[in-house]
């Protein structure tokens, strides 16, 4: 089926009737109101203000023996002892109470820096490794010693 207009005017007043209820459609909408603006963020608080370090801690010495183990001898057992920085002179040495060893001397080696030549009363010693100790003016070192077992006298 065909609509014919016959009335050229019709065709206008039809496009215009269009036009005016497509406007009039889009003016009832709501016009969408603008969003407020985010807040700003709030500025992180100041980090607490940390005291500039006075002076740095000295590094850890440590007391390293060359002996892999100090044997238990009715005879002193000398070892040397080296350290990983300058103590001065050693006021004192000792071996851990528990261990029995008695430190009877400790000399500086005039050949080796950092190094002392310690001899050791073993004679009441316990086997096993122990913490040794040596202070001296510029500081203290420490380190561990291993006490070795007795050895058993040669059978015949």
């Amino acid at each position: 089926m065909r609509v014919q207009l016959k009335h050229p005017a019709r065709l206008a007043l039809a496009l215009a009737f269009g036009f005016i209820t497509a406007s009039a459609a889009a003016a009832q909408e709501p016009t969408p109101e603008p969003q407020p603006a985010p807040a700003p963020a709030p500025e992180p608080a100041p980090a607490p203000e940390e005291p500039a370090p006075q002076d740095p801690a000295p590094e850890k010495c440590e007391v390293v023996i060359d002996a892999a183990g100090v044997p238990i001898n009715a005879e002193p057992v000398t070892v040397k002892a080296s350290f990983s920085r300058d103590i001065g002179q050693p006021a004192r040495a000792q071996v851990a109470s528990e261990s029995g060893v008695r430190v009877l001397s400790a000399e500086p080696d005039a050949e080796t820096p950092l190094t002392f030549t310690l001899t050791l009363d073993t004679s009441a010693g316990n086997a096993g490794d122990w913490a040794i100790a040596l202070e001296g003016e510029g500081g203290a070192c420490e380190g561990t010693i291993s006490v070795l077992p007795a050895s058993a006298p040669p059978s015949r």
